[in-house]
């Protein structure tokens, strides 16, 4: 029998079985050891593309020749599906010596384009007949998603305000993400209820974290498609619920199917909070059995969680991912209030495949007090899902494991552990194989390593390798990307 070199594998081999399991690093050495796996591996590769216009607080000098690169090989160009375009400096005066990251040539190739990231202030070095191009070029993509996700988008809004159809280009996509700040002369609003305005008969999904004013002009807004509902609050002081937010919830609640209304964190010292909807407000007597008919995930207050739950809301029957929080840093839970929310649920939840816990909802309790009480809650949790549930996140630390059995939760297929303040890469596979032995249908261990300057690394282990990697961070997990 003749030896098949590995470079010969069949092209579906390598499209099916090897490639979607690498990262961008394995890709990008994989690449490079021969032309013809360049040639496969280079479109993979190029699918998610991250330009930066800094790279270790100095300016990015290799962002000239890739989007050269993507200027000139139109092939090339047309396989980035996803890209982002991070403008954010690490000081004021480095805008002015960083890369212009609005380019027109080469976003004009790329044609497959289907979600678009910006962040930062990207228009501070670009010329306005660049900013009408791109913003044009934005409009004709009709893409899946347009985020800007960093409050620094501002600086790149406020301009559109004196413009007659500037704003409305930004509304041709399928779901739109704003991080907002404070409107204090109130100029950010107004552009965004024009894009917003623009955007209703054919979004379907929004993520907007926003203060009250700017939420309460969305709320006005109708949007006949509207399937997933991301929101929460900026704030100084006391979080408050806001006065419209209720009327547009009911409006929608007949067709959205994804609802998420937990904190996301601060912007220059902010909070971003939660939203709650619960029997303390009056909201309560409102809640049918019949509302939200067509949910199947939530991420909620826990207070929400158990006024749902209480009202015996049929779509509980039909929820595949729950994400449990406080709903806000000064909110957090007690073992009582945990308790309550759990006893509050009427029988399982026959189709919860993954369930997360926010990582400030025991914010409250020591390390001590929280290694006492996770044993109460995988039990509770095992009770409502122990047969269908594949996911668990957050809450979770090593000592608490051994309640994980194959009995206790019979398809449990990947367990997240909360962010830690460690050195990851000291664990030892040992440190983990009890963990597999308990739990026969675990496949994956999680963990995500904190960095108080930077996005969270992902570090994972998997039952068959038994190696820990390092995939990158939280937000490039789980796909392969080619950063700049």
């Amino acid at each position: 029998m003749s030896h098949l070199d590995w470079h010969d594998l069949p092209l579906e081999i390598w499209l099916v079985d090897i490639l979607p399991r690498l990262h961008s690093e394995q890709l990008s050495r994989l690449g490079s050891t021969c032309k013809s796996l360049l040639s496969i591996t280079r479109p993979l590769l190029y699918c998610t593309v991250t330009l930066s216009a800094e790279r270790y607080g100095q300016p990015n000098v290799a962002l000239e020749s890739v989007l050269s690169l993507l200027e000139r090989d139109r092939h090339l160009a047309s396989f980035v599906e996803a890209l982002t375009l991070d403008a954010r400096a690490s000081a004021v005066e480095r805008y002015s010596q960083n890369y212009n990251l609005i380019h027109p040539p080469s976003f004009r190739n790329m044609t497959r384009l289907k979600r678009l990231t910006i962040r930062g202030d990207i228009s501070r070095s670009a010329g306005r007949k660049d900013v009408h191009t791109f913003l044009q070029l934005i409009q004709e993509r009709n893409l899946d998603q347009l985020a800007f996700p960093t409050p620094e988008i501002r600086s790149f809004l406020l301009p559109l305000h004196h413009s007659d159809d500037q704003p409305e280009k930004l509304s041709n996509s399928k779901r739109l993400v704003f991080s907002l700040t404070f409107d204090y002369h109130n100029h950010l609003g107004p552009v965004i209820q024009r894009i917003l305005g623009a955007a209703q008969p054919i979004l379907t999904s929004i993520s907007l974290h926003a203060p009250e004013s700017i939420l309460n002009l969305f709320f006005d807004l109708r949007f006949p498609h509207l399937q997933a509902l991301e929101l929460a609050v900026l704030t100084r002081l006391n979080p408050t619920t806001p006065a419209g937010f209720y009327q547009f919830l009911v409006h929608h609640a007949a067709q959205l199917e994804e609802l998420s209304l937990i904190p996301v964190g601060f912007a220059r010292g902010r909070q971003y909070t939660g939203i709650s909807f619960e029997p303390s407000n009056g909201s309560q007597s409102k809640l049918a059995q019949d509302f939200l008919p067509r949910l199947r995930v939530l991420k909620a207050a826990f207070r929400t969680v158990e006024a749902l739950a209480r009202a015996r809301i049929d779509s509980f029957q039909r929820l595949e991912k729950l994400v449990i929080a406080a709903p806000n840093d000064d909110e957090a839970a007690t073992a009582a209030d945990i308790r309550h929310m759990f006893d509050s649920f009427h029988g399982p939840l026959p189709a919860l495949v993954d369930i997360g816990f926010h990582s400030q909802l025991l914010a409250w309790l020591s390390i001590e007090e929280r290694l006492a009480f996770v044993p109460e809650i995988i039990e509770s949790v095992s009770r409502i899902a122990g047969f269908t549930l594949e996911k668990w996140s957050g809450v979770v630390y090593f000592p608490n494991t051994d309640q994980f059995t194959s009995k206790a939760f019979s398809r449990l297929r990947c367990i997240v552990f909360p962010p830690v303040d460690l050195q990851v890469n000291a664990l030892s596979i040992t440190d983990f194989s009890s963990v597999f032995w308990t739990c026969e249908t675990l496949e994956e261990i999680r963990i995500r390593n904190k960095h108080p300057n930077s996005m969270d690394e992902v570090w994972t282990v998997n039952r068959r390798a038994r190696e820990l990697i390092c995939v990158g961070s939280e937000e490039a997990s789980g796909s392969a990307n080619i950063a700049w």
